[in-house]
């Protein structure tokens, strides 16, 4: 793959922007996931028949198809990308992708955004909660231990450039959130209804040390 070429082979001087973009969309810390989102409302589902659709008369929950985009932002190479966009003055990209605000703290960092969103903006996964929402129904679970629930959530960019940001504290009850027995690492959110977005990172494929290993 292009990203892995890019972070083990090359200086990030000289990463190109095709490489840029593989390690922020399609890359151990920027993973897509489809997902389906119910809306609440019952739907006759299609049968086919020949070559036509039919309702089968029976009525089911109606999902709508998405994706999302989830991206570990607390990685060296992923802020080293972003780093590169600057000084190639690709600014339009970088907020196309999302960066997000670097603010002072100890945070576990991740971005999600609709890379396809659901065909109905009023059922996009995030919409319509509030701050404290977001906070409540997001959480970071280790293999081992207790979850992680954001210290900070926030919104930035319209449109196709919108994204939601978690900021995590990386200890839970003045204890490491990751622990050296723990291999990976698991984003969820829930959505209203059943929806329900979950990405898991592999700390040695994100290049994540563990916690008595880390300075």
């Amino acid at each position: 793959m292009v990203f892995a070429q890019a972070w083990r082979e090359k200086a990030p001087v000289e990463w190109t922007l095709e490489e840029m973009l593989e390690i922020l969309r399609h890359s151990p810390w920027a993973q897509e996931k489809f997902i389906l989102i119910p809306t609440g409302r019952l739907t006759r589902y299609p049968i086919a028949v020949g070559q036509k659709r039919v309702a089968s008369g029976s009525e089911v929950p109606e999902r709508l198809p998405a994706v999302y985009l989830v991206r570990w932002e607390s990685a060296a190479t992923v802020e080293q990308a972003f780093t590169r966009l600057a000084a190639l003055e690709e600014a339009t990209v970088a907020k196309f992708l999302s960066e997000p605000p670097r603010l002072q703290g100890d945070y576990y960092v991740l971005t999600c955004k609709a890379k396809e969103p659901p065909e109905s903006s009023r059922y996009e996964l995030f919409a319509r909660f509030k701050a404290v929402e977001l906070r409540e129904r997001a959480e970071l679970k280790a293999e081992h231990g207790a979850p992680a629930k954001p210290t900070l959530v926030l919104r930035t960019g319209v449109g196709a450039n919108a994204a939601v940001h978690f900021y995590f504290p990386r200890q839970v009850n003045e204890q490491p959130l990751l622990t050296p027995g723990d291999t990976w690492v698991e984003f969820r959110f829930r959505g209203r209804h059943t929806a329900e977005l979950k990405v898991k990172f592999r700390l040695s494929d994100i290049g994540l040390a563990p916690a008595s290993a880390q300075p």
